[in-house]
């Protein structure tokens, strides 16, 4: 992302420094993003599973509306949402994942799960720098395919997120 967030921004005449000088506008809604998370966990028929659906949606649907707009405001904006988005999902997975699992195979399954998650965040920076452009020349629209690698592998957990039984298996050995 900060290859494509700079391309981007240099694209329309934006320098290195007002790149980093936008990331607090983009990262300060994060922590209003954990928040919302946190006031959705127990609401009655919407709970983790929706909140997490509704999330991670409207997080690869950013993704993907990000690849379209090329303006710094866009930028900004479009970031922010996603962040926001990423951070509500992840304030309730993290609430969630213990109670997914029972007692005597919590620290376990938490662990192997923080494993996986830790080694997808290696694995996608080295996938997805093969869909950035060779040429240092090339045009930014050259950029969005990773933007719509990352929609998509997001609206795929949509669709696993879906697909996760409403009553988990440890939620009565809390």
């Amino acid at each position: 992302m900060p290859t494509v967030i700079a391309k981007k921004n240099a694209d329309i005449h934006l320098s290195l420094e007002d790149t980093y000088a936008s990331y607090p506008l983009i990262y300060l809604p994060g922590v209003a993003g954990v928040a919302l998370g946190v006031m959705c966990y127990d609401l009655p028929r919407a709970g983790r599973k929706i909140t997490m659906v509704f999330s991670s949606f409207a997080m690869g649907a950013s993704l993907f509306a990000f690849a379209s707009i090329n303006t710094q405001a866009g930028n900004i904006g479009v970031n922010a949402m996603e962040y926001f988005f990423q951070s509500m999902f992840n304030a309730v997975l993290y609430g969630f994942t213990p109670e997914a699992f029972d007692a005597p195979i919590r620290g376990t399954a938490c662990g192997l799960s923080s494993f996986w998650g830790r080694v997808a965040g290696m694995v996608a920076p080295l996938i997805a720098q093969r869909f950035l452009p060779s040429s240092p020349h090339a045009p930014v629209s050259a950029y969005d395919n990773v933007l719509y690698l990352a929609g998509a592998v997001t609206m795929c957990c949509v669709v696993f997120t879906a697909l996760l039984p409403s009553k988990m298996v440890g939620s009565h050995s809390n």
